[in-house]
């Protein structure tokens, strides 16, 4: 499927200088979408990682090694200060020229069968705007008062939760929509995308936002969490990525 450019953020984390976690992302993504460019975006040393920086760069420069020379259709995109996944996605998205997009976090790899081709349509036929692949196997009861559907709707034939809950979880999302949020909510400081839209959408105008969760029969579970902050770490350092 070429209607798809993924936008993977990219920040310190203890394991560094491995490139284990990040690979692995990249591989689920490829598994599903062989054709899809894959714009992999690193991210400033912020000052209160400045502990990571050697091993974050050396990363860095393994990672850049490997986009030239073994990966395909990956392009990297190389900040040289903290501008966190808000500023870093603000440039990604001009480098997008399909109309969906697919954000992961550098930790969060995919799993299980995903029908991107039907659920790309359900998007640019306008009845959604995104679409989150859950990391639980159901709804969490303290999110459910977040959710418009407590039993999934069909829509082109595919299950789905439609919810007021925005979360930075992997996506597939309309890129004009992206682009949309970016220039309404995003201001100059480098933040968490969640940070910013999480509020906005619980207080905002449903159809302003459309945002769905593939529901599947048994187990919603389409993304894991490898917890980039952990893996490595001696202790957990909650700033680290």
């Amino acid at each position: 499927m070429n209607d798809i450019t993924v936008l993977i953020p990219v920040s310190p984390i203890p394991s560094h200088p491995s490139t284990e976690v990040l690979e692995e992302t990249i591989q689920s993504i490829r598994d599903r979408l062989p054709d899809s460019e894959i714009i992999v975006m690193f991210d400033g040393v912020p000052a209160w990682n400045e502990q990571y920086r050697e091993a974050y760069e050396s990363f860095t420069h393994r990672m850049l090694w490997k986009c030239e020379h073994e990966y395909g259709n990956v392009t990297p995109l190389v900040f040289d200060k903290h501008s966190h996944q808000s500023l870093m996605v603000k440039e990604g998205l001009k480098l997008v020229r399909t109309p969906l997009i697919l954000f992961s976090e550098q930790d969060t790899p995919l799993t299980g069968e995903i029908p991107f081709e039907g659920m790309g349509k359900v998007i640019t036929t306008g009845y959604a705007n995104l679409i989150r692949l859950h990391h639980e196997a159901s709804v969490h009861p303290e999110h459910e008062y977040l959710m418009l559907d407590h039993e999934p709707i069909h829509i082109l034939d595919i299950p789905f939760l439609r919810t007021r809950q925005w979360s930075q979880r992997p996506h597939l999302a309309s890129t004009k929509f992206y682009r949309y949020i970016a220039d309404k909510f995003w201001d100059d400081e480098p933040r968490f995308i969640e940070h910013i839209m999480y509020g906005i959408v619980v207080d905002g105008d449903y159809d302003e936002f459309r945002l769905h969760v593939y529901a599947p029969e048994g187990t919603l579970v389409r993304s894991l969490h490898t917890d980039g902050r952990r893996r490595g770490a001696d202790h957990y350092d909650p700033t680290a990525s």
